[in-house]
């Protein structure tokens, strides 16, 4: 009976992970696309340039697996004024390092969209929802 207890626990493990890394992942990604685009995009309108939508494209987002469960993270990169390389996540969330200047809204003001999304994930449990339902679907009793 063992044995079969740790088949089952295992089995668990297994497609619980392979819903963190797939549908809970996604769940998240939309999470912070959806406060990308109110707390980052609809906070101004540029005049100068024309925006490339970077913060939001899926691609620049990395899944990693952790100790207990996954890590989402937006890696979005930019080449600066002097061509070095700029974490614009780190640039907009905190308004650190802009390398433009004389513009009429101010860049360096924090628009913190990464921790809008932890908070939100946290209060709603966004994430703990989504894992529940896709277990259920695969035939798994949780509650």
């Amino acid at each position: 009976m063992a044995n079969n207890l740790a088949e089952v626990i295992a089995k668990a493990k297994e497609v619980a992970q392979k819903i963190l890394e797939n549908e809970v992942a996604e769940a998240i990604i939309k999470l912070e696309q959806d406060h990308i685009q109110k707390d980052v995009y609809n906070a101004y309108t540029p005049k100068i340039y024309p925006r490339t939508g970077d913060l939001k494209k899926k691609e620049n987002f990395k899944i990693e697996r952790t100790l207990n469960g996954i890590s989402v993270k937006n890696v979005t990169v930019h080449n600066g004024v002097n061509g070095e390389v700029k974490d614009i996540v780190d640039t907009v969330e905190y308004g650190r390092n802009y390398d433009f200047t004389g513009y009429a809204y101010s860049y360096e003001e924090p628009r913190p969209f990464v921790q809008n999304t932890k908070d939100e994930l946290v209060a709603s449990q966004l994430h703990v929802k989504v894992l529940r339902e896709e277990m259920k679907k695969k035939g798994f009793n949780v509650r």
